[in-house]
């Protein structure tokens, strides 16, 4: 039988075995015993990578503790005359914090060195003389060939029994649909209580069948080092990094967090973007490491991971930390595209520089926000003035696959059935060919935006209306007042503004009343009550507040 043969009825044969998976009626979430269901045989099987993609392929497993010895026996999956390999598997052991169902077993983690780069291996886990189900992996290619990934917003279940079926069902209806993915990640929040072993188990069984098909790289979100009781509130998403090995050249201060490695002619950047357990000094390395590793990068495309998405969804729940923190680093290195999860919303943004939006990606960095994968979501979701597309799946999960061609990069995003929601491209060889997103109008008259939304008032004259009056700005205070959910009250002449249990009295050179009545209040007032920062974009005329 000629090679390409073998490969398609191969790759067709497991295109099967994940369709099988799929539907399966009967797969549940499995509830985790005293044990932890760890048995003398592998399970848990995950690929990721700690070294080149070209030429290693990191595999990690586990069985009970009554096992201390691992390896894994692999050969290349073309040539049938090849023999198997073994390499033996370091092994630690793993450990449940207070909180969570007590219990551990042995993890089994193997880097299997000096591969040929774009060949696919068979492998095989063993914990002693037991063997987990036999499976293929495919090392990185080289720079100039083509290649997919796939792409899982958040797939976290809230249930204190967690059910991770709609994560199970999403991740391999993705698989099948395009099994020549090479690789895949999670943009953070995979479990809603990452500290909890229960989550953690039950993530990792609805994944069988594609973690241990290709590579998952993950990146860290604000659930992934929170465990269901107090005591296992450590932030620091430990069984994360166990049981998923990245790439440790990343900031020394949060190894394993933030890392970075090149796949064809891209470099991929993952950062941590929580700062709840971190230091300042954390911090700032971080900041120092993205800096230097982009630009040492000469790869044709910057693509950057990390969780909350600095241009966000929600009504009033703003990242603006993070956005100033990375965001001129980005645009200092033009980084393509960034990916973001935390919403549970599909959105891309218009091209974005120095805060400003335009229509060709040449001019700035996309940043995509890509949904939920599991069965939690958002009822209060919106699309921003800064977002050129947007989905609320309330319906069913999604994901997105990005395909890179040379220098033409493509996102889908799909829903869960495969229904197509957005396809972008970008072209940096004829940039007319990339997609156009075309920038709402200029308003005639200055209007102004409150997180990323255009308020509108009910009664005439009672619009989202900006007065710029000896270069200072003037916002409609009833509309902005109540667009946050406060108020403003003219007596007299004497203005009020109240929001929650407090009031101010604004001084009359702050307050500028029309004929109608209408009072614009001066943006200073605002930034001192409210704690807003502005800014002014010429293009669109529109005054933009966030806190």
């Amino acid at each position: 039988m000629p090679k390409f043969a073998k490969q398609f009825l191969l790759q067709f044969v497991l295109c099967l075995l994940i369709l099988a998976g799929v539907l399966k009626a009967d797969f549940d979430s499995p509830a985790i015993n005293e044990n932890l269901n760890a048995t003398l045989s592998p399970d848990h099987i995950v690929l990721s990578w700690t070294g080149d993609p070209k030429t290693t392929q990191t595999i990690t497993w586990r069985s009970s503790t009554a096992v201390n010895s691992g390896e894994v026996r692999y050969r290349e999956a073309d040539d049938l005359k090849s023999v198997f390999l073994s390499e033996k598997a370091a092994v630690r052991k793993f450990s449940t914090v207070t909180g969570d169902k007590q219990g551990s077993f042995n993890i089994f983690t193997v880097t299997l060195k000096n591969l040929k780069p774009d060949m696919r291996y068979v492998y095989k886990a063993f914990s002693g003389t037991a063997s987990g189900r036999e499976s293929i992996f495919s090392t990185g290619i080289s720079e100039n060939k083509p290649f997919k990934f796939l792409v899982f917003g958040d797939s976290q279940s809230e249930s204190k029994a967690p059910d991770y079926l709609p994560w199970h069902e999403n991740v391999t209806k993705a698989y099948a649909a395009h099994n020549e993915a090479k690789f895949m990640v999670n943009m953070g929040d995979l479990t809603s209580f990452g500290m909890s072993y229960s989550h953690w188990n039950n993530w990792l069984e609805a994944a069988k069948g594609v973690i241990d098909m290709i590579p998952e790289m993950p990146v860290i979100g604000n659930h992934d080092g929170v465990g269901e009781a107090p005591a296992a509130n450590s932030f620091i998403p430990v069984y994360l990094m166990e049981q998923l090995p990245v790439p440790q050249n990343g900031p020394k201060e949060i190894k394993g967090q933030a890392y970075s490695y090149d796949y064809g002619n891209s470099h991929i950047v993952v950062l941590n973007s929580e700062q709840v357990y971190g230091t300042e000094e954390a911090a700032h390395s971080q900041l120092n490491w993205l800096e230097a590793d982009l630009a040492a990068t000469s790869k044709t495309w910057k693509l950057v991971f990390f969780h909350r998405a600095p241009y966000y969804n929600r009504p009033s729940r703003t990242n603006e930390a993070v956005k100033k923190t990375f965001c001129p680093i980005f645009d200092k290195y033009h980084v393509d595209v960034v990916f973001n999860g935390h919403e549970h919303g599909v959105a891309r943004t218009y091209p974005i520089r120095q805060g400003k939006l335009y229509s060709s990606p040449k001019d700035g960095t996309v940043y995509y926000t890509t949904g939920r994968s599991g069965g939690d979501y958002y009822s209060d979701l919106s699309k921003k003035v800064w977002d050129a597309f947007f989905y609320d799946p309330q319906d069913q999960p999604c994901y997105q696959a990005v395909e890179v061609k040379n220098n033409t990069l493509t996102i889908k995003a799909y829903k869960q059935d495969g229904t197509l929601l957005d396809s972008y491209s970008i072209d940096k060889e004829n940039s007319a060919n990339s997609t156009f997103a075309l920038l709402p109008g200029r308003y005639g008259v200055a209007h102004f935006v409150v997180y990323g939304e255009l308020p509108s008032g009910q009664a005439a004259g009672n619009v989202s209306t900006a007065k710029k009056i000896d270069d200072k700005w003037f916002v409609n205070a009833k509309v902005f007042m109540g667009f946050i959910g406060g108020g403003a009250i003219l007596n007299s002449q004497k203005v009020e503004l109240f929001y929650d249990p407090r009031s101010l009295k604004v001084p009359p050179e702050k307050v500028v009343i029309t004929e109608k009545k209408v009072v614009y209040v001066s943006v200073e007032v605002i930034k001192q009550f409210l704690g807003f920062d502005y800014y002014y974009d010429e293009a669109l005329n529109l005054l933009f507040f966030t806190k």
